[in-house]
């Protein structure tokens, strides 16, 4: 039922046909950059970067994907958003700039807070427990 219902809203034809894995792959290494970029990018982490080449599974680790998934399709809202909140003054934000950033930027203002209540310090606090990686920005 799922594969039909996309079928439906696929307009090519061609595309009916195409490896899922396939689509996923030249959006995410593609994503409108040159070979010669790719190729380039690979080289900087080490891998091998000629056409042909083949990267061993054992040596492209996450690390490393993360890495090439950044060069090559970067983020650069999300780092405009950062200094929009921190004023280009800071490393990282404190749980008040957080709130903030949930209550204004985040969250949808047609929800009912009775339902959904705004953002607290505690309610802050418990994604940062969850998502923050790092135990010391987690700690700050």
């Amino acid at each position: 039922m799922w594969q039909e219902g996309l079928r439906k809203i696929t307009h090519n034809n061609k595309m009916n046909n195409v490896c899922v894995w396939t689509n996923l792959m030249k959006q995410t290494f593609a994503s409108g950059k040159t070979e010669k970029l790719v190729h380039q990018c690979l080289l900087e982490l080490g891998l091998p970067s000629e056409k042909n080449d083949v990267i061993e599974p054992l040596d492209f680790t996450f690390d490393k994907f993360y890495v090439l998934y950044h060069k090559l399709c970067p983020r650069n809202d999300i780092e405009e958003l950062f200094q929009a909140i921190t004023q280009g003054k800071a490393d990282s934000i404190n749980i008040d700039q957080f709130i903030l950033f949930l209550n204004e930027k985040q969250r949808d203002p047609r929800l009912n807070e009775i339902l959904y209540p705004l953002y607290d310090e505690k309610r802050a606090a418990e994604i940062i427990v969850t998502y923050e990686q790092d135990e010391n920005a987690r700690n700050e």
